[in-house]
């Protein structure tokens, strides 16, 4: 297992903003991550993100190596960039301890094999030694 670099917001991507809805003034404005985020992490970053934020229709969500933050154009993207940063540094300690928790689990799991393995071969070195003569 490779060691996982923390993810991190490094910009926007005027070009991806879109409109959700002719009729409002609501648009998708993506903030690009330093990388594609594994999926354990997307899945950490969508359970622990609230979907609204201030009871505006702020949602964010994952889409690739982007969060998509839904808001309206007169607000100003800059104020949700700190909270945005402040997500994705949250999702990046709970998924190192998220990676812990495995690495512990897949130490456990490696040694009860090493022991079973290990019984094994004590009881094939014990038969093979009986002797039927």
């Amino acid at each position: 297992m490779s060691e996982f670099q923390d993810i991190r917001i490094v910009g926007i991507d005027v070009d991806g903003i879109s409109r959700i809805s002719v009729d409002q003034d609501i648009f998708d404005i993506p903030f690009k991550l330093s990388s594609q985020p594994p999926q354990d992490w997307a899945n950490i970053f969508e359970i622990t993100s609230p979907r609204t934020w201030r009871g505006n229709p702020h949602i964010t969500r994952l889409s690739g190596s982007c969060i998509l933050l839904r808001a309206r154009i007169s607000e100003t993207p800059e104020k949700y960039k700190e909270e945005l940063a402040s997500k994705v540094d949250a999702t990046n300690e709970k998924y190192r301890e998220h990676l812990a928790t495995l690495k512990t689990r897949e130490q456990r799991e490696r040694e009860a094999r090493d022991a079973q393995n290990s019984q094994e071969a004590e009881l094939k070195r014990r038969l093979s030694s009986l002797d039927f003569e």
